[in-house]
């Protein structure tokens, strides 16, 4: 009996010594690998029915995340529309990349603008600023569908080969105040 209450208080001790660190659950940095590998086994797991990934011209996830993960890069520029391709110019590197949009985004046509879950209409031209990482244009089908990634193969124009990937919450690119 006393080696029984010796082992579950060692036990206790030991869980309560491998919590998480408080900086590392506010601010995860993982790589864009392993973030991608969390994000798309979330996706699939969401309890919403799938969706399309592409409306007008913006490529989106297919379904909801039921987490809070995300790459830890920023997404800054100009929301640029050329062609059939949308783009978050990035002036700083002089270069431009294709978006993957949390689900729920929708493209507005009459009003040129990308409508993300918030609902705060982003036109085109406008700056945007947020969370989330570039990757290259190979995750996208794993993240979202084959559709997705043909939209966004077409589009890559930038010396890195990679596409913007806005992280999965809803708020997660908006209009820059600045």
């Amino acid at each position: 009996m006393r080696l029984a209450l010796s082992l579950v208080g060692g036990l206790a001790l030991i869980a309560a010594g491998c919590g998480e660190d408080s900086s590392a659950a506010t601010n995860p940095s993982p790589s864009s690998e392993t973030t991608a590998s969390v994000v798309s086994s979330q996706a699939s797991e969401a309890d919403e029915p799938a969706a399309s990934s592409i409306d007008g011209f913006v490529v989106r996830y297919p379904v909801r995340s039921n987490d809070d993960y995300g790459m830890g890069a920023e997404i800054n520029g100009t929301l640029v529309l050329d062609g059939q391709c949308l783009y978050v110019d990035v002036a700083e590197l002089g270069e431009r990349f294709p978006l993957l949009w949390p689900a729920g985004t929708a493209w507005d046509e009459g009003s040129q603008s990308v409508v993300p879950p918030t609902g705060a209409a982003i036109p085109v031209g406008q700056n945007v600023r947020g969370g989330g990482g570039y990757l290259k244009v190979s995750d996208v089908e794993r993240l979202a569908s084959s559709e997705a990634a043909s939209a966004v193969e077409s589009c890559v124009d930038n010396d890195y080969a990679e596409i913007a990937v806005v992280n999965h919450q809803d708020s997660a690119l908006a209009l820059d105040p600045s």
